[in-house]
């Protein structure tokens, strides 16, 4: 799970939050036999790397209030699941 916790907003300003996903080696990678391998094909980073927030815009204060936590949050590789974050493209 990913979870942050904010400071700093203008409590009465409403924010966007949003999640980066950034592709940092070409490798892809497979989970076989309970174990993660990597393939001989590699791809192209995402051309959307963005996933925001459901609870967004909201204002600062509620931001603050609580961790922002990403908790639903999927990473897959099938453009086909909606509600999924699309990690290659």
């Amino acid at each position: 799970m990913i979870k942050t916790q904010v400071t700093g907003l203008c409590p009465g300003d409403m924010y966007t939050v949003f999640l980066e996903f950034v592709q940092v080696v070409g490798q892809r990678w497979k989970y076989i036999n309970s174990e993660w391998s990597p393939t001989t094909t590699s791809d192209p980073a995402t051309k959307n790397p963005f996933y925001k927030h459901p609870e967004s815009p909201n204002f600062g204060k509620h931001w603050m209030d609580q961790p922002i936590s990403f908790a639903k949050i999927k990473l897959t590789n099938r453009p086909d699941n909606p509600g999924q974050v699309y990690r290659y493209p």
